[in-house]
């Protein structure tokens, strides 16, 4: 039994002003455990940052908690909210679910549901995503 397992990260990035693109940024704290082995949760914050941009930065947060129910098939959850820059009341809740087979060869498939809705003005998209990873 490896018994529980953390890890915590921070991330910064920095971007000088282009022809393209003003001065821009941006920053990260996130925090993973694992309680079990079947078990993972991950919990991460960002904002981004651009120069000349009024009001507040754009912020993204989500939780991942992923189970894996049979050896190598995992049920993944995780709820995310997006703010837009300047407008902490705008963006976009996000809820996506996942089931991800890992058979422990050279692939594995990933099948995702997002499901996002705007907070400004209720619109919700809805996105089925399945993928097929080769490795070689």
């Amino acid at each position: 039994d490896l018994g529980t397992r953390s890890v915590l990260v921070a991330s910064g990035l920095y971007r000088n002003q282009s022809r393209i693109d003003a001065r821009n940024g941006a920053g990260g704290l996130a925090f993973g455990f694992s309680p079990t082995k079947h078990l993972t949760i991950w919990t991460e914050g960002d904002a981004q940052f651009r120069h000349g941009e009024p009001g507040a930065p754009a912020y993204t947060l989500l939780n991942e908690t992923s189970f894996e129910v049979f050896r190598g098939i995992w049920l993944k959850f995780s709820p995310q909210l997006r703010t837009d820059f300047g407008a902490g009341s705008g963006g976009v809740v996000r809820m996506l679910f996942e089931a991800n087979l890992l058979p422990r060869t050279h692939w594995n498939l990933d099948v995702s549901y997002y499901r996002d809705k705007s907070r400004v003005n209720d619109i919700v998209t809805k996105i089925f995503l399945a993928q097929l990873h080769l490795y070689l």
